[in-house]
């Protein structure tokens, strides 16, 4: 395996007036090896989401280094680092964050649509991606029509549309009841095994059970 995201001293602290600093991360130092499946546990307000969206390119540290297949992506301008959000990171968000004017298909296709893909293309590869979730019959129905768990099927296929080599995703269970949240494990599980990076936020000890690496974040730090 091959280091796919790095980190180095990666520190995040904002402002909150004079004198006033909010640190949420602290001297982070982390590898993830392609292929993995890692899940990171912290209580609320431990800095998790914060270092998830930084190794996403969503936000950026106050110091330190993030490596994404080797690039320092520090030294990249705001449309280099939309280059590789759209093409290298899926992600998946407790909320699903679906647009509810759009069917299922519309809602996969729409990454592809952004990055250019041709019509033809991306209509077959939405189809293709909801099949493989187990939506194939659901294609044409909007998000009020779905269940939670479809729902996170189709937030899933979306995230996997550009082809993306990781998949980053804040607590994909945590809108589910045990049932379903089980049978997106079970969903994220079979993806990993295809060479899909996983990097999950949770508090499911299921999650933690089927992961390879588990990092735990207290107070902004990583808890040995």
């Amino acid at each position: 395996m091959s280091e796919i995201i790095e980190l180095k001293n990666i520190e995040k602290i904002y402002n909150q007036g004079k004198s006033n600093e909010l640190k949420v991360l602290l001297d982070i130092n982390l590898k993830i090896e392609r292929g993995e499946m890692v899940a990171i546990f912290g209580p609320s307000g431990s800095g998790k989401s914060t270092l998830l969206h930084i190794m996403g390119c969503l936000d950026k540290p106050t110091r330190g280094k993030v490596y994404i297949e080797g690039k320092d992506t520090s030294k990249l301008f705001d449309d280099s680092l939309a280059r590789i959000r759209r093409e290298k990171i899926g992600f998946v968000f407790q909320q699903f964050n679906l647009i509810n004017v759009f069917t299922a298909l519309e809602n996969v296709e729409m990454p592809m649509r952004i990055a250019g893909w041709s019509k033809s293309k991306t209509r077959e590869r939405a189809v293709e991606l909801l099949k493989s979730v187990g939506l194939g019959e659901r294609l044409n129905h909007f998000p009020n029509q779905l269940s939670g768990g479809e729902m996170q099927r189709v937030a899933i296929a979306r995230a996997l549309a550009n082809k993306p080599s990781i998949i980053l995703a804040d607590e994909p269970t945590g809108n589910l009841d045990t049932k379903t949240g089980a049978g997106i494990i079970e969903l994220i599980k079979d993806l990993n095994k295809k060479d899909f990076t996983f990097v999950i936020i949770t508090h499911d000890p299921r999650i933690a059970e089927s992961a390879g690496k588990k990092i735990n974040i207290k107070d902004g730090k990583i808890s040995r």
